[in-house]
Parts: C-alpha cells; sequence; structure tokens
C-alpha cells in the first residue's frame, strides 16, 4: 500500500473490504480470493500477543461482512516474500507465521517463497478454475 509506513495489515483489510463491498459487478454467488502478501510483521495488530488474534478478527470481520453486503464469500491466502532466515523466534520467522495463521482463518493456503527453489511464477499462487471478467 503506497505511502503507509510499516507493515499496516489493518489499513489492508479496510481497503479490502472496502473494494469487495463496493464491487458493482457482484452477485450472491461471487467467491472473491484475496492473495495477501507481506514480507514483515503487522505494525498495526497490537502487542505480540495479540496479533493472531487480531488476525483472526480481521479475516472473519471481512468474511462476515462481505457476506452480508454481498452474499458472496471470501477466500484468503497469504504469502511471505521476506527474508530467508527464517529462524525460530526472529522478525522473519513470526511474519511468516502471522501469515500462516491469516491463510488458515481464511481458507485458503500459504506459500513461502523463501522455500522455493525456482523463481516465482503467479501461475504458483494463484489458479483461475473458473473465467474472469
Amino acid at each position: 500500500m503506497p505511502g503507509i509506513n510499516g507493515t499496516n495489515y489493518s489499513t489492508a483489510f479496510d481497503a479490502l473490504q472496502a473494494d469487495i463491498v463496493g464491487d458493482s459487478h457482484r452477485d450472491s454467488q461471487q467467491k472473491y480470493v484475496v492473495v495477501f502478501m507481506s514480507d514483515g510483521e503487522p505494525s498495526d495488530m497490537g502487542s505480540e500477543s495479540e496479533i493472531d488474534s487480531n488476525i483472526t478478527q480481521e479475516v472473519k470481520s471481512l468474511q462476515t461482512n462481505v457476506s452480508r453486503s454481498t452474499g458472496g464469500n471470501v477466500i484468503v491466502s497469504s504469502v511471505y516474500f521476506g527474508d530467508k532466515s527464517l529462524r525460530k523466534g526472529d522478525s522473519a520467522y513470526k511474519a511468516a507465521y502471522h501469515l500462516q495463521v491469516m491463510a488458515a482463518q481464511g481458507g485458503g493456503q500459504f506459500v513461502d517463497t523463501t522455500k522455493l527453489n525456482a523463481e516465482l511464477q503467479i501461475e504458483d499462487l494463484i489458479k483461475v478454475t473458473s473465467r474472469c471478467q
């Protein structure tokens, strides 16, 4: 998100919700697939002990509000593309873990790009199973 300092997950979720609810082409059968990409820990989700529960709440809130306002549903997947030196307890490790929590809550998939041996292609992250408009 341009012009924002830190890694502001909450700001991203607010924008996602506004975009989906404002989708003029939506219908009650619409399925939205979100791929949330980050290289860092959230800087706006409270203390370390609160982050996972706050991420869970953001995902639940997004899914509930979209369902109520559009009748559609949302799947949230996540991608970590930060530091390759994932050592338990360090910031990079925590960032990857928080994104795993997000994907699990969102019913999506988690991809850790640091564990890939080849160059990442967008097709590795997103598979479109029906025709997009």
